[in-house]
């Protein structure tokens, strides 16, 4: 297997479980993204893209190395443990003619190649520096200053259904069907404050599907269902987006995201039909549970 099919398929496989890994990238408990315990620096593309798929339950511990750095540092690797790829491209140098020395330049080209890391988690005995210490204590999440957008809050504020809403510096956006509860981050952890709401209005479409409301998350380990869940859920936040006056600023991110759920489940054109019509019930509801008037409804009257 290539390092670009090994990657599609990290990145596919989690897919197929309804995780859009670029959408949901790896941070410690701490708030840090994943760093090189060796040279400090974040990872960053692909490799954060990568560990945000491989490496979500080591979340304790933001540093990553290799075996061969654990050993460096007088320690090693767990039993059993599973490291992670990292990839990087590396020239490769071609025979250099000395008859015609520009031609034979050219053909060097970049490859892609890959090591494995570990989490810190999966080490023993590694000691860390002072520095390395006081990064791991510090806890400093950069947040950005936004000002409440305020057809969003009326509408949340509005909504009579509403889950209990827990909002944490450590928190992924995510809903909880078993506690009836929608996690998400501060509003300045969001590049903009229109991806907040519309990632609020995310989770609060697939918190219509409790069994309180529409009990609509019947099937959740099938992969069929979390496809058309996460279909749900995206065109319904696009609604609602629509509603608070931000679909400008939101549409083309929800239209490449149900794009691509789009072509996993092409070969059965049910299934988007299906999220579809179940996305405009949840809307419904949300708009019916609601003391605001559907822009729809203005518009028409």
């Amino acid at each position: 297997m290539s390092v670009y099919d090994m990657l599609n398929k990290i990145i596919l496989d989690k897919l197929k479980e309804g995780v859009v890994p670029w959408k949901k990238l790896w941070k410690s408990k701490q708030g840090l993204p994943p760093i090189s315990l060796t040279t400090g620096k974040v990872y960053s593309g692909i490799n954060q893209i990568i560990l945000s798929c491989l490496a979500m339950k080591y979340t304790e511990n933001p540093f990553f190395l290799t075996y061969k750095q654990a050993e460096e540092r007088g320690g090693y690797i767990k039993k059993r443990e599973k490291g992670f790829p990292v990839v990087f491209f590396k020239m490769i140098d071609a025979k250099v003619d000395e008859e015609d020395k520009e031609k034979d330049k050219k053909k060097s080209r970049f490859v892609l190649r890959y090591f494995t890391v570990f989490n810190l988690d999966q080490c023993e005995d590694i000691k860390l520096s002072k520095k390395e210490i006081e990064l791991l204590q510090s806890k400093e999440i950069e947040q950005k200053e936004f000002s409440p957008l305020e057809r969003a809050e009326n509408l949340l504020r509005n909504y009579k259904e509403m889950p209990d809403i827990q909002i944490n510096v450590f928190s992924n956006p995510a809903y909880y069907r078993m506690f009836d509860v929608i996690k998400l981050p501060p509003k300045g952890q969001f590049e903009t404050v229109e991806e907040f709401y519309s990632t609020w209005f995310h989770e609060l479409i697939h918190s219509t599907g409790h069994k309180s409301r529409l009990d609509r998350l019947t099937n959740e380990d099938s992969i069929e269902f979390r496809a058309v869940e996460e279909l749900i859920a995206e065109i319904g936040s696009a609604y609602l987006s629509y509603e608070a006056g931000i679909i400008n600023e939101v549409v083309d991110n929800n239209s490449a995201y149900i794009d691509s759920w789009y072509k996993k489940i092409s070969e059965n054109s049910r299934l988007f039909t299906t999220a579809t019509s179940k996305a405009e019930k949840a809307y419904k509801f949300v708009m019916d549970h609601s003391d605001v008037k559907p822009e729809s409804i203005k518009t028409a009257s």
